[in-house]
C-alpha cells in the first residue's frame, strides 16, 4: 500500500505517500485506515490509501522485520486458535513430481495388465 503523507510544509519534494501494510480500517466516525509503516514497523492512521502490487522491496523490508524480531514461520489462526492453512494445499492431493510419475507408472501398469487379460 501507498498511504498518503501530510507534508508541512507542503511544497517541498519530501514524499506525499509511504509504503505501508494495510492492517484494517479505522473505528471511528471519520473514517481512515490503520497501516504499519515499513520504515518505522509502528502502527500509523492514515484518512487515505492506495493499493499497489507487492514489490521485492517491500517483501525484503517485510522479511527483515521479522529476523529482527526473531519471528522465524507465521501461522495465521482465528480467536479460538483454529490455524488457518493456504488455500493451495488440497487435502489429498501431493504435489510431489516423483508421486506424479508413479501416478502415470500405475495406469501403464493398468494398461499392461487389461492387454494381457484380453490374450
Amino acid at each position: 500500500m501507498q498511504a498518503y503523507q501530510e507534508n508541512s510544509p507542503k511544497n517541498t519534494n519530501a514524499p506525499r505517500t509511504i509504503d505501508a501494510i494495510y492492517l484494517r480500517p479505522t473505528n471511528n466516525m471519520q473514517g481512515g485506515h490503520e497501516l504499519m509503516d515499513l520504515n518505522s514497523g509502528r502502527v500509523i492512521t492514515r484518512p487515505r490509501v492506495f493499493e499497489i502490487p507487492v514489490t521485492p522491496i517491500v517483501i525484503r523490508a517485510v522479511e527483515a522485520m521479522a529476523e529482527a524480531q526473531g519471528i522465524k514461520s507465521l501461522k495465521l489462526q482465528n480467536r479460538r486458535k483454529t490455524i488457518f492453512y493456504p488455500a493451495d494445499w488440497i487435502a489429498g492431493v501431493d504435489y510431489y513430481e516423483n508421486n506424479n510419475n508413479e501416478e502415470e507408472n500405475d495406469d501403464a501398469d493398468y494398461v499392461e495388465n487389461e492387454d494381457n487379460d484380453n490374450n
